[in-house]
């Protein structure tokens, strides 16, 4: 279900009908040189866009202008839930990009924020942005990525002498919202370890549906 709410008047002397809780992310969509707008709400996993239809002095931006599959109905930006939008060049090509990340802070709502990250390049060379999907998993893919509340301990768990890893992390998985512990042998040498991952529920924790903050240092 869509969860949308727009302003019913310009904003000048008009006032918004959304709940609070919302994100709004102010660029020139469509070239003309005033201010467009990305916004998102909370419990939402759309990132909406509104055009702004008056000038750059009056903003007048309606239900008329409003788009739930930004920026094309074959990869709309759905993240899980409150995404924010963030106009910077990513890319280093001079192009300013677009992020789409969750806004949360606490996650009360117990999502997973693995691979939450999306990345749409901006592959326009002129004023007005073209969005394309390149990664749904911006700079989480480069790293190791076990959602929330990470934390990592070193030990010998495979008795060969070398410091292996796991990491704690807090995901929800179809057995709920738990604590999972992911378990990396080192691989390489004391001095340049090369950690390759053999679980991802090691001592199968996920099933007892606790809530640890982090592991133990192991000896």
């Amino acid at each position: 279900m869509q969860h949308v709410r727009v302003w019913q008047r310009s904003l000048r002397g008009g006032k918004p009908t959304h709940t609070t809780g919302s994100n709004l992310l102010t660029l020139d969509l469509d070239g003309d040189g005033d201010q467009d707008i990305l916004t998102a709400r909370d419990a939402c996993p759309e990132l909406v866009s509104l055009t702004n239809q008056g000038t750059a002095a009056v903003a007048s931006m309606t239900s008329a202008s409003l788009n739930t599959n930004f920026p094309s109905a074959a990869a709309p930006v759905r993240v899980i839930n409150f995404p924010a939008g963030y106009y910077l060049d990513v890319t280093f090509d001079g192009r300013p990009d677009l992020i789409a990340a969750p806004a949360l802070f606490d996650n009360h709502d117990q999502v997973s924020t693995s691979q939450s990250v999306r990345l749409y390049e901006n592959g326009s060379p002129t004023a007005v942005p073209s969005f394309t999907l390149r990664q749904p998993d911006f700079l989480q893919g480069e790293m190791i990525d076990v959602s929330e509340a990470a934390a990592p301990a070193f030990g010998d768990l495979s008795g060969d002498g070398l410091p292996d890893m796991v990491v704690a992390g807090t995901d929800r998985r179809a057995a709920g919202y738990a604590a999972y512990l992911h378990y990396y042998r080192n691989i390489g040498t004391a001095t340049e370890p090369n950690f390759q991952r053999v679980s991802d529920d090691y001592l199968a924790l996920g099933a007892k549906n606790t809530r640890v903050s982090s592991p133990c240092w192991l000896i």
